[in-house]
């Protein structure tokens, strides 16, 4: 049965490195044998409780990318060579044009409903808002499922 393997780079510094496994090595030691197998890769530390792997190297002798093919490779037979998805992490996230827009058409109509009586600019402003904010709901679940492959169903509750 092949797993939804993946690996992903969650913080990089020069000479450090750590990755997130989506599954336990199922010989955590041989895996750190076959990514320390290589000259320059100075340490590394797995964390079974959150399943990261903290690498210190010598960025001279050996590259990141070595190193997250050597993890993932490891990982993959650890799986009946089952392949592994590979992801880095951003740093940040983007704010959406559609979030702008609906944050802006939000705090209009809040201030047209602090200073004035209900209307029929109003009520349309209202609509507009409503439709702008489900917008970049859904612009949020979109960017989701680009970046991790799934959306959380809970993110529409933030519309309701």
């Amino acid at each position: 049965m092949k797993q939804d393997l993946e690996l992903v780079m969650v913080h990089r510094l020069p000479g450090r490195i750590r990755l997130r496994l989506s599954h336990s090595p199922k010989l955590p030691d041989r895996m750190a044998d076959q990514v320390q197998g290589h000259p320059g890769v100075e340490s590394i530390r797995y964390t079974a409780a959150t399943r990261n792997l903290l690498i210190q190297f010598d960025q001279s002798m050996i590259t990141p990318q070595e190193i997250v093919l050597r993890a993932g490779l490891s990982l993959s037979m650890d799986y009946a060579m089952s392949p592994v998805r590979i992801r880095i992490m951003k740093k940040y996230k983007s704010f959406g044009h559609l979030s702008a827009l609906a944050f802006a058409v939000l705090a209009a109509n809040h201030t047209l409903q602090l200073f004035s009586s209900r209307g029929k600019g109003s009520r349309v402003l209202q609509i507009f808002t409503g439709a702008t904010t489900l917008a970049a709901v859904l612009e949020h679940v979109v960017q989701d499922f680009r970046g991790k492959g799934y959306f959380h169903p809970e993110v529409f509750s933030v519309y309701y």
